[in-house]
């Protein structure tokens, strides 16, 4: 299942006067295996109680939903309601969910939609609503009259009990307006209850369903089509404009890459292929192990003759990311009209477009697929931008403040493009979320990182059978995987730079020293010689007493760079190695002993400006110096 990334706080807490979980589904009599056995017989027409044969339903768009919703059920309550008695279902005395409220009190909804097949349209009769997260992310509040959740979404509802206390139906409605024998009345549906603090929870609620009209339409927020029929007065405010809170942002920024070689660009076409479920036509074939951590050279079916041909492919299709890279995925669909819900394990993702196909500006029907995504063959199995120069450009990408999720609405003839950085080594299922797409194949495996980069997986993992863990063991995996990460993160960070620099340091290893504190300068980043002052300014106005004035003091030195290697020690003046740098880039020598307290004794660096970033120094300690307590250079 997806992460639903409920995260709390003091100051969400303080806005609600309570909160509820509500789970919504579509039930079937048939088993989901059935139910996908049944759609691979192409039997999907067939009714679920009388076998009788139903005809294929349609939104506005035109695009198909080719399951009949049966039951609805909210947090596993729901009745059969027909086409004759939409009121009372088919069998009435069984309880519907309810949610008491006190009147005049502000309450969250957490709605999720765990379905196989559809998608839901969730309103409350008689009550303003206001959607505050999609998936887990808040967004600032977005008045609406109705939110659609397909399979795999989840949404936050802000909603005030401004009524006179009283029971009202919660609808939750399927899409489809339409079949080949005519228009949906009444459209399918499940219920819950508000109930109103004090009211007879088993008290008939009151019908006061919600009238579009042109001079009082109704805004739906998240619809998976982009335009409503004329004659529906119904306002679509699609998913992009809905806005990321700035705590939203502040723990997921939007991903922004300043070369381009740190940018991989993917076009994924969620369609069917010779009537198979299919991603850039290449239907999903599971491996037979476990792919992290084991040798799974002999797991994977490759994309390769004799599976893959003009006709069919049947493979573990698996795309490589490159750690640390910003990585786009532009999801679409062509082909057949259907929606595509795409789900995302191990990520969320900024939402940064959607372009819609086109419309009918009456009817509301899909004419034609948006002209922005061009199709390299005739299955449309590899794509690109229509308009070259978009090519790794913002293509007017919302890169402020963008929704966050983990599931997207993909529209028929429509696409989405979503970002995220690749910084989660492992293996990781995209997939459609329509039970029956996902079970035949709409699938792919997103390999991010090398072998090396992931964890281990604990010696107890059995190759088959049960796994039992525990909470050290997960806390270890997650050490682990931060450590990992960190030594990529600073590798790529060496690589990524035009000329190495790196972070020296100068460490003195005496043990005596006065209470001092130290001048040193900052380096340049001209290509000239560099001193740094390691002399320690005391304190007091005298001059360090010499022991002798034949003895020159003596400094114990060892230079360090920003990884924490240690290259070399001095007194000595030939050039010291160190790795990256040529042995006549740097060089350690220092000038005469002072005689009094304003001539310093200096390092110098020949040429070092090109390649040092700055010099440290955490102590000097002349052999003469009493023992006191040292100062570190910060």
């Amino acid at each position: 299942m997806w992460p639903l990334g409920l995260l709390f706080s003091q100051q969400m807490f303080s806005r609600y006067h309570g909160e509820f979980f509500a789970v919504v589904q579509d039930w079937t009599k048939r088993s989901a295996a059935e139910t996908a056995e049944a759609y691979g017989s192409r039997l999907f027409g067939l009714e679920d109680y009388d076998g009788t044969c139903k005809p294929l339903n349609y939104m506005p768009d035109e695009t198909t939903s080719i399951f009949p919703l049966n039951v609805g059920l909210v947090n596993g309550r729901g009745r059969r309601y027909t086409e004759t008695d939409i009121e009372n279902g088919e069998k009435p005395f069984i309880p519907l969910e309810t949610f008491t409220v006190q009147q005049m009190g502000t309450y969250r909804f957490r709605i999720m939609n765990i379905g196989f097949a559809q998608p839901f349209e969730v309103s409350f009769e008689a009550h303003t609503i206001y959607v505050v997260a999609m998936d887990g992310n808040d967004v600032e509040d977005q008045k609406c009259d109705a939110v659609v959740i397909s399979p795999g979404e989840t949404v936050d509802i802000k909603l005030t009990a401004k009524r006179q206390p009283n029971n009202y139906y919660i609808n939750i409605k399927t899409i489809p307006t339409r079949t080949l024998w005519g228009p949906i009345t009444r459209p399918q549906l499940t219920r819950a209850v508000l109930n109103y603090k004090g009211v007879n929870r088993f008290r008939r609620p009151v019908s006061v369903p919600r009238l579009c009209t042109q001079q009082n339409p109704c805004y739906v927020v998240n619809q998976i089509y982009g335009k409503a029929p004329i004659d529906s007065h119904v306002v679509i405010i699609p998913l992009t404009k809905l806005m990321s809170t700035h705590d939203s942002l502040t723990r997921f920024p939007v991903p922004i890459y300043n070369d381009k070689s740190q940018l991989q660009e993917f076009f994924l076409n969620f369609h069917l292929l010779r009537g198979q479920p299919a991603i850039n036509g290449r239907q999903f074939m599971y491996p037979t192990s476990a792919l992290q951590g084991q040798n799974n050279q002999y797991a994977i079916s490759q994309c390769e003759p004799p599976r893959c041909t003009s006709e069919r492919c049947r493979c573990t299709n698996l795309i490589k990311l490159e750690i640390g890279n910003v990585i786009q995925f532009v999801f679409f669909t062509q082909g057949l009209k259907a929606a595509h819900p795409v789900h995302f394990h191990g990520h969320q993702f900024h939402v940064l477009k959607i372009g819609f196909p086109e419309y009918d500006s009456v009817t509301g029907n899909a004419t034609a697929p948006n002209s922005d995504i061009r199709c390299l063959n005739d299955d449309c199995t590899e794509a690109t931008w229509a308009n070259p120069r978009w090519s790794y450009k913002d293509l007017g990408l919302n890169l402020w403040n963008p929704p966050i999720k983990d599931t997207v609405n993909v529209p028929w003839g429509g696409y989405v493009v979503v970002r995220i950085v690749a910084d989660n080594p492992g293996y990781w299922l995209l997939h459609c979320h329509l039970g029956y797409h996902q079970s035949e194949g709409m699938s792919l495996v997103l390999q991010e990182g090398d072998p090396a980069d992931m964890v281990e997986p604990p010696t107890t993992f059995p190759t088959c059978n049960s796994f039992r863990t525990s909470t050290k063991a997960i806390q270890s995996a997650t050490q682990k995987q931060k450590e990992i990460l960190e030594r990529k993160k600073k590798g790529l960070n060496r690589s990524h730079q035009s000329e190495t620099k790196r972070t020296l340091t100068v460490v003195h290893t005496h043990k005596e020293s006065y209470d001092q504190y130290f001048h040193v300068p900052g380096s340049s980043n001209k290509a000239e010689d560099q001193s740094t002052n390691i002399w320690p300014q005391t304190r007091s106005k005298e001059t360090p007493k010499r022991t002798s004035s034949s003895i020159t003091p003596t400094f114990n030195l060892r230079v360090r760079d920003n990884q924490d290697t240690s290259f070399d020690t001095w007194p000595r003046t030939q050039s010291m190695g160190l790795p990256g740098l040529s042995s006549n880039q740097i060089r350690a020598a220092p000038s005469p002993v002072p005689s009094t307290r304003n001539e310093l004794p200096t390092f110098r660096f020949p040429g070092g400006g090109n390649r040092v970033s700055h010099f440290e120094v955490e102590s000097v300690s002349p052999t003469w110096q009493q023992p006191k307590q040292l100062r570190r250079l910060g």
